[in-house]
């Protein structure tokens, strides 16, 4: 379900067949963003074919002008997946998620997406929550944090990717301009720390 604002209110919008699930496939949105042009929600659907359990990482792309909603399949293989974060520029978006147990990256501009090459490879847990992106509209910089001690940073998302470690606790959320990288984590003993430094 999605919901807009007006005035003090907020307004729930018709139901669209492309975000609804059926008796055979459930959708679980999971991050939200926007160009300059769109709406963009990311996320999965658990299906059930055969008796057999199967997520999907999808995507939903609305303009910003418009009602309806388009569905993106991020994957049509048989290996399960699920989109878990997006972050967008002015023109294209970043999607992260997982294909099967590896970290998956996937690039959208307007409709179109296309899944990544060159990232590290990174071992994902299946926990819906994780990997989390940053992007810097203006610089085109991205940040990856997959839940390890590590971040994948890149020029671009199509760029080489560097690795840099991070200071001890639970990541909690990321952002990158072109020259800075911020964390926000969660150290052992409880406490919100922000470590910034530079690309």
């Amino acid at each position: 379900a999605t919901w807009k604002h007006a005035g003090t209110r907020w307004q729930r919008e018709p139901v669209s067949k492309a975000l609804s699930g059926t008796g055979d496939a459930q959708t679980t949105a999971t991050a939200a963003a926007t160009t300059r042009s769109s709406t963009v929600i990311v996320g999965l659907e658990t299906s059930l074919p055969g008796g057999s359990v199967r997520q999907q990482g999808v995507a939903w792309v609305r303009p910003r002008d418009g009602t309806r909603w388009t569905r993106i399949d991020l994957d049509t293989t048989d290996i399960d997946s699920a989109a878990t974060d997006v972050a967008c520029a002015p023109n294209d978006c970043v999607i992260v998620g997982r294909m099967g147990d590896t970290l998956g990256v996937w690039r959208l501009v307007g409709t179109e997406v296309t899944r990544l090459t060159g990232v590290p490879g990174r071992t994902i847990d299946s926990y819906a929550g994780q990997p989390e992106v940053a992007v810097d509209g203006s610089a085109g910089a991205v940040a990856i944090a997959d839940g390890s001690s590590t971040v994948l940073v890149a020029d671009d998302a199509q760029a080489s990717w560097r690795v840099i470690d991070t200071p001890p606790g639970e990541l909690r959320g990321l952002a990158v301009t072109g020259s800075e990288l911020t964390l926000l984590l969660r150290t052992a003993d409880g406490r919100q720390a922000v470590y910034s430094r530079g690309r």
